[in-house]
């Protein structure tokens, strides 16, 4: 996600490099949310994908887990609360479900053939 940040700041960003760091610093500011959300669906979905039956739970699981481990960085390093944390993390555990939903249909085939 890093690598992806700076590639856009470079591409996209101004050229002096006062403004470009506050350019990647609003840029980051969106993708890290983005980004996470985006991991949490796939997650989800290659720990659904085998499953047969909790798909739905499971994606929640996943989504529930990764912002929690998202909660216990932020007060590890002390972060200022924002409302933007709070957003993010709701947007993990909806990817998680939609990651689980999205298994019933791409995953591996509930029913047996004969």
């Amino acid at each position: 996600m890093i690598l992806i940040l700076i590639a856009l700041a470079a591409t996209f960003g101004p050229s002096d490099p006062a403004i470009a760091r506050a350019f990647a610093e609003r840029l980051g500011r969106w993708g890290g949310p983005i980004g996470g959300a985006l991991c949490s669906f796939l997650a989800a979905f290659c720990v659904a994908r085998p499953l047969t039956s909790g798909r739905k739970t499971n994606g929640v699981a996943v989504g529930v887990f990764l912002g929690v481990l998202d909660v216990v960085l932020l007060v590890a390093s002390r972060a200022p609360f924002q409302w933007l944390f709070v957003v993010s993390n709701l947007g993990k555990i909806l990817a998680g479900y939609i990651g689980g939903v999205a298994s019933f249909r791409f995953g591996k085939n509930t029913q047996q053939s004969a």
